[in-house]
């Protein structure tokens, strides 16, 4: 099945889900944390593949504006209604390819959470996160660690769609290769045995020492912030 295809028929209107996705749902507040490395006061940053918002409504509150961008136009339209419900003005959000999308001005931040996991071509997609970032702007990855235990990753094998999962030493080479400097590394999302329903079994304090040997090894999540070569 196509991407786009897939996400078109995910997900339904329901702010109460929104907002719980968005503030309260562990996983994503475990994800959230690498956020913390960036301050976004007084920038322009662009969510790739941005989903409904449940990371673009958030830090919009923090930075000066933020494009989504997403494949799939059921998640722009389901996006726009979001901002719109929670009175945010200063997002906007574009259904595109991101290989397709341009931007007249160069952007401060770019970040993509669980996107690069559905791109074949990894190193296109850096490349093109480069030329979208003014020099020494910065780029948050996080995205599926290849050696988290295995259930949950046994549960995407399923997925009618095409993803894929990483080492830190992959992304960061490809990280290397199209013109980024790596500034930090982290574990992100851990948890017991491969499971994290119910929401309680989110470690949260081991990701106090995620950026540690061996810990980081150990997240479902690798976490990389970077830094765009002058």
């Amino acid at each position: 099945m196509e991407i786009k295809k897939y996400y078109d028929q995910r997900e339904k209107y329901s702010l109460e889900y929104f907002h719980w996705k968005s503030t309260n749902y562990k996983a994503n507040q475990s994800i959230s944390r690498s956020f913390n490395w960036i301050n976004f006061e007084g920038t322009t940053v662009l969510d790739f593949g941005c989903g409904v918002g449940y990371y673009t409504i958030p830090i919009s509150r923090k930075c000066t504006h933020i494009i989504g961008v997403d494949i799939s136009d059921h998640n722009i339209e389901l996006a726009r209604q979001y901002a719109q419900a929670l009175a945010v003005n200063n997002v906007t959000y574009i259904a595109t390819d991101f290989l397709d999308y341009f931007s007249q001005e160069p952007f401060d931040i770019v970040y993509a959470i669980t996107v690069l996991m559905h791109i074949k071509d990894i190193n296109q997609a850096l490349h093109k996160i480069n030329s979208l970032l003014k020099p020494g702007g910065l780029l948050l990855i996080s995205d599926f660690n290849k050696y988290f235990p295995p259930r949950i990753l046994q549960n995407r094998k399923s997925l009618p769609i095409f993803y894929q999962t990483f080492t830190f030493s992959k992304l960061k080479k490809m990280l290397l290769d199209n013109g980024f400097d790596l500034l930090r590394e982290s574990g992100r999302l851990y948890s017991i045995g491969g499971l994290r329903k119910p929401d309680w079994v989110v470690l949260n304090w081991m990701e106090k020492y995620g950026e540690l040997y061996p810990i980081k090894y150990l997240g479902e999540h690798i976490a990389l912030l970077a830094k765009k070569q002058a």
